[in-house]
């Protein structure tokens, strides 16, 4: 973090100052789960700059604000806003074309619920936009799958965004069974499924990839209570009950 933000680097706790990129990816950086409330308006560099004057934990933590100040970094390097970098690096090279940031947008949108109740429209219907790299992106299923298979293709070297080694270090766990972004299970020394869950509190998404099978399965409910969950369980059950 020094070595991308020098001009704020006098202000950074010494340890946090050494926290790499792969660390915040891994969330194995030591930072807080979440910003402070108080900060939930402060821009992403301020956000970075609070965040690094605290000493580290040590181990794994999974950290929305460990995302936050990724993107503070791509912004910093690429001198593209987060957005800009994520349409022009990932987004346009697979064909992904129906996305948004923060909510879905217009008469027809489909809308998270909370509590059974459908979320506003504008703010109060995503996470604030400082929280935008850990989890403001929303895609048509179609385009998510395009996403999908690239990271199968990718794990074979026919991706369409990295080379087969960048892949292999996107999917190789750094702690037990987490890698940069990508929960693991390894097989013979490889991985060989990739999984997350993601939620807003007002959406779920899963995403499974059976990367020597080439498949996987996309699961998603525009709710994130306790009832949503398990039918994401039970079609996600059901899927892979359909493999066999």
């Amino acid at each position: 973090m020094t070595e991308i933000f020098p001009k704020m680097a006098g202000d950074f706790h010494k340890a946090a100052g050494k926290i790499t990129v792969e660390q915040l990816l891994a969330h194995t950086a030591g930072l807080s789960s979440n910003p402070a409330f108080q900060d939930w308006q402060k821009s992403r560099m301020e956000v970075t700059k609070i965040a690094l004057k605290e000493k580290p934990s040590a181990g794994f933590a999974y950290s929305n604000l460990g995302y936050i100040v990724a993107g503070t970094v791509i912004e910093k390097v690429s001198g593209k806003t987060w957005e800009e970098a994520l349409k022009e690096e990932v987004f346009a090279p697979l064909g992904i074309k129906n996305f948004g940031f923060g909510p879905p947008v217009g008469e027809k949108a489909i809308r998270g619920h909370s509590h059974g109740s459908p979320a506003p429209v504008g703010v109060g219907g995503d996470n604030t936009p400082l929280f935008g790299p850990a989890g403001r992106v929303h895609l048509s299923l179609q385009d998510w799958v395009l996403f999908a298979q690239d990271q199968i293709a990718g794990a074979g070297g026919s991706g369409k965004l990295l080379k087969k080694e960048n892949y292999l270090k996107l999917h190789t766990p750094v702690s037990p069974d987490y890698a940069l972004g990508w929960g693991v299970t390894m097989s013979a020394g490889k991985p060989v499924e990739l999984r997350h869950d993601g939620s807003n509190t007002l959406w779920y998404a899963r995403i499974i990839l059976d990367l020597n099978n080439r498949k996987g399965s996309l699961v998603v409910a525009n709710s994130a209570d306790e009832n949503a969950q398990k039918w994401i369980n039970r079609v996600t059950h059901a899927c892979k009950e359909g493999d066999r």
